[in-house]
């Protein structure tokens, strides 16, 4: 489907210091999870319960269940590798679904579904729904996650991402659509506003930056809104965060702050 890194388990040896022969003896219950091209890039050292899913396997999986529903239309794909291979972040943004979150002024959201797996170990098989914003194209973090699966391998995944996912997802995004709704006229107030920016622990530079753009984007005399502070600070992670890696962090803290209040 695309040319993907590969990952394959090795025995985990250590050396015996005491022997003079340099002798190795292997670490039992542990393995090596490395490239499959090149054993000498390490991703991780996982437990031997650990089964390796491949990426162009997760892809096939995901890219089976879209194309059960043709009529959602065909989603424009983003792949991501991050850390040299060792993290995959895989974007699908769906133009035929989308939400008019604020009607007054036309605030349209597409669905965007975002695919999480590893071979480093940091993060299970995940698929979480959110969305594109079209009038500044910036990713809409969400709060549900569609799949999340430890037991990684094919028949999980299969089975997980099976029949009905897509129709589920779009019934999903619906309620998902309902709380940044909800958001357009709920004004945040001084203590709320620090409280979420507090929640996504940025660092001084960043905060600096982020409160520039409040000034220039924001009238300092009319009330804020919940969906005026999440845009902005999702606009701020997709346009002006460059690593990858710190841009994701940011996406799940964004997650915390939002959602759990």
């Amino acid at each position: 489907m695309t040319n993907l890194p590969r990952a394959i388990a090795k025995p985990v040896y250590v050396a015996d210091e005491k022997s003079y022969n340099t002798d190795f003896e292997e670490i039992k219950g542990r393995k090596a999870i490395v490239n499959e091209d090149d054993n000498s890039k390490v991703y991780s050292i996982m437990s031997d319960r650990y089964a390796v899913i491949q990426y162009d396997d997760a892809l096939n999986e995901m890219e089976r269940a879209i194309n059960k529903n043709p009529e959602f239309g065909t989603p424009a794909r983003n792949i991501t590798l991050i850390d040299d291979g060792a993290k995959m972040k895989v974007d699908y943004d769906f133009p035929k679904l989308s939400v008019d979150v604020d009607p007054k002024v036309g605030d349209l959201v597409n669905m965007r579904l975002t695919l999480q797996t590893a071979y480093d170990g940091s993060t299970m098989f995940s698929v979480l729904l959110g969305g594109m914003r079209l009038i500044c194209k910036n990713g809409m973090v969400g709060s549900i996650q569609m799949a999340n699966i430890r037991r990684i391998h094919c028949e999980s995944l299969r089975k997980d991402i099976s029949n009905g996912f897509l129709e589920d997802t779009i019934h999903q995004f619906s309620m998902q659509a309902g709380i940044w709704k909800g958001w357009v006229d709920k004004i945040v107030g001084f203590e709320e506003t620090k409280s979420i920016m507090e929640a996504m622990e940025m660092g001084q530079k960043d905060s600096i930056v982020l409160k520039e753009d409040m000034e220039r984007e924001w009238n300092p005399e009319a009330p804020v809104t919940k969906w005026m502070l999440f845009n902005l600070i999702t606009a701020f992670i997709t346009h002006k965060v460059e690593s990858e890696k710190k841009r994701l962090d940011l996406e799940y803290r964004a997650r915390k702050a939002f959602y759990a209040r």
